[in-house]
């Protein structure tokens, strides 16, 4: 949906509130797809440990 509505601004060259609502919609939904499944490098969320556990 995000492609979609970034194309057709670039092809017509009109803007419309119902683009920047979509368009806003399209990028919350997939940053929070993407947070939610960790498929972040590194979590936002995630509490690092004080000490690394010991591989012995």
């Amino acid at each position: 949906m995000t492609i979609w509505v970034f194309v057709e601004i670039a092809i017509i060259l009109v803007w419309s509130p119902l683009h920047g609502i979509y368009l806003a919609t399209g990028i919350t939904q997939t940053t929070l797809a993407v947070l939610a499944l960790g498929a972040w490098p590194h979590p936002f969320l995630q509490r690092t440990p004080k000490h690394p556990p010991s591989r012995f």
